[in-house]
């Protein structure tokens, strides 16, 4: 019935056009080979669907590419379409593969290596190259981490060492407690003892200095004595200026 319509609805010059599409049809510069035999079989089926396989061979070779004829055409057993592809085919890939290859005089011989010691050398340089990123990696993240502690550390050591004197002042102020009720040191820092008890060592809040307490500070008694001294010195001047040391 396809065929009915197809008959009843074409366009009386259908054949004559198709067989001139045929005749003009030629391989473009870029077309692969295969395309253009695939559209070639087709038109050969629409002109002619009980064409020979010489006819369509025939049809092929006329418009495809010459230098391409000249290589295929001698190299047919047979003028059939399959022998035609199975040509083709074995063509493209011998191209591909020839286009793909490195030429010969590019290609730098290897040493034949048949000692232990060259093969041990070969190994490890193979290895080294390998590894020689992995390594540079590690030494510039190890230094990092060492200029970050050294940074972060070094610095808070530096800062308590400085304030040190601050913390034996403060030995004098109320310990201060945790939630559970554990002492805090005023010394330190820790808890779970005071100032009095800490492993650190004896601290005076008055000087700074470690080995004493300020009741031991020597610094505290040379102030206390001049103090006194001090005092009982203008307790002396206020006698004598007095008007009872005027009178007598």
């Amino acid at each position: 019935m396809m065929a009915a319509l197809q008959g009843a609805f074409r366009h009386h010059n259908y054949a004559m056009e198709l067989e001139s599409r045929l005749r003009a049809r030629k391989q473009k510069p870029d077309e692969p080979v295969m395309s253009y035999c695939y559209d070639m079989i087709y038109l050969c089926s629409r002109v002619d669907p009980g064409m020979t396989e010489e006819r369509k061979i025939q049809f092929i070779f006329q418009n495809m590419e010459p230098t391409l004829m000249q290589k295929v055409f001698p190299q047919m057993d047979q003028l059939t379409t399959n022998e035609l592809f199975r040509r083709l085919q074995a063509h493209c890939q011998a191209s591909l593969m020839a286009e793909r290859s490195i030429p010969v005089n590019n290609v730098t011989p290897a040493s034949f290596v048949t000692q232990k010691e060259d093969i041990e050398k070969l190994v490890r340089d193979e290895v080294s190259r390998s590894l020689d990123p992995i390594v540079r990696e590690l030494e510039q993240a190890t230094c990092a981490m060492e200029n970050t502690g050294e940074s972060g550390f070094g610095s808070r050591m530096r800062t308590s060492e400085k304030g040190q004197n601050f913390q034996w002042r403060n030995r004098d102020r109320p310990n201060k407690r945790t939630i559970d009720g554990r002492p805090i040191c005023n010394n330190c820092g820790k808890t779970g003892h005071i100032a009095r008890s800490c492993p650190q060592g004896k601290g005076c809040f008055n000087c700074g200095d470690l080995g004493h307490f300020s009741r031991e500070c020597n610094n505290r008694r040379q102030n206390g004595g001049s103090q006194n001294k001090q005092e009982s010195n203008d307790s002396s001047q206020k006698l004598i200026s007095s008007p009872a040391g005027q009178s007598n």
